[in-house]
């Protein structure tokens, strides 16, 4: 008898701790001023990093395949920094960040437009796809540049708000 309550007591504190460790409440939600600023990072980076990567793909020390592998890579990096841009809530930003949400969703489109077509093993000889490619990767600079700028003029009251 005294077993089955040691057993009960032991499953009873099992179970309190399980639920203390994994039942507490929901993490707070983080600032959109901070969501769009790691966002932004890490567009910026993914842009050098593909920058990179295709410098070099033109010197001939480079194994024929790398690029394809590189270029996924890149363009996972990207698809997590889409993932964090949509917790940011349109509705729940100033105007300056929203347009700076708007400019860095554009930016990550692109830069994952260029990186899967440096996934293709044709990239490196199909000049039509290499011109594609840098005005992708143009445009996608433009759209950083723009974000940051709203990020910029964005007030300390607008920011404040948001978080």
């Amino acid at each position: 008898m005294v077993i089955y309550v040691v057993i009960a007591l032991v499953a009873i504190a099992v179970l309190w701790g399980a639920y203390r460790s994994l039942g507490g409440a929901a993490s707070r939600p983080v600032a959109s001023s901070a969501l769009l600023g790691a966002a932004q990072d890490a567009a910026r980076g993914a842009a050098s990093d593909l920058a990179s990567a295709l410098q070099r793909s033109t010197e001939l020390a480079v194994e024929p395949g790398a690029l394809p592998d590189v270029a996924r890579s890149i363009r996972r990096q990207l698809e997590g920094c889409s993932q964090m841009l949509e917790r940011v809530e349109p509705g729940d930003v100033p105007d300056a960040q929203l347009s700076a949400r708007a400019q860095l969703a554009t930016a990550l489109d692109d830069l994952s437009w260029a990186a899967r077509l440096c996934e293709n093993a044709s990239f490196v000889k199909n000049s039509g796809m290499q011109r594609a490619v840098a005005e992708l990767r143009s445009h996608a600079e433009l759209c950083l540049g723009e974000a940051d700028a709203a990020l910029q003029s964005a007030t300390p009251e607008e920011v404040h708000r948001s978080a």
